[in-house]
């Protein structure tokens, strides 16, 4: 028997594609952030139930902590908040139900109570080996944005942010459609274990 597969890439059509809009932070914002307890553990005693960025304000530091940069990339709060928001939008297509979302091995994907939310929506979760950017489609459409962000002449801060979305809004068409056929072609040489 052979296994249906899908991809949100190749769904382009059935969803409605937004802009990307960004806004670079305030720089009067000064006070230091924190994430809470870590991500994980927090995850799944408050953002779970509602999918919020939360962090607290750390109101005495010591020394050492002060001098730390604070943490600024994406969180478990934030993936969780994303996943909501897939779910939401493919929970509208029936005939994906019980279909397997295939996720990278980033220690923020591995959030057990939001694996268990997703397999309470009736989907699998399938994890990618470890760097394997051949079967990551997302990996083709960054290298895309990063390649158009290097034509450009250099930048400054304030252009940096309308650039990137930019360049994410011009990401084709045709190339989606190629990211796909180049993971099903790699999902096959995995399946007959050819080399590439």
């Amino acid at each position: 028997m052979r296994q249906i597969t899908r991809s949100v890439l190749a769904n382009y059509e059935k969803v409605k594609l937004t802009t990307v809009k960004s806004t670079p932070p305030s720089k009067s914002e000064k006070s230091k952030k924190r994430k809470l307890a870590k991500g994980k553990q927090r995850a799944g005693e408050i953002i779970i139930e509602e999918p919020v960025i939360e962090y607290v304000e750390v109101e005495s530091v010591d020394d050492r902590e002060a001098n730390k940069a604070s943490s600024k990339g994406t969180t478990t709060a934030h993936f969780i908040k994303f996943m909501y928001e897939l779910l939401d939008i493919i929970d509208i297509d029936e005939s994906l139900k019980g279909s397997y979302l295939v996720i990278d091995n980033c220690t923020i994907h591995k959030s057990h109570p939001l694996i268990r939310k997703i397999e309470g929506r009736r989907y699998r979760v399938i994890y990618l080996p470890p760097y394997s950017s051949e079967l990551n489609a997302i990996e083709n459409f960054w290298a895309i944005v990063k390649r158009k962000m290097k034509r450009e002449n250099p930048m400054t801060e304030e252009t940096l942010f309308q650039r990137i979305a930019d360049a994410c809004n011009n990401v084709r068409v045709s190339d989606l459609r190629g990211f796909c056929s180049h993971l099903k072609r790699h999902i096959t040489y995995c399946r007959d274990k050819i080399h590439f």
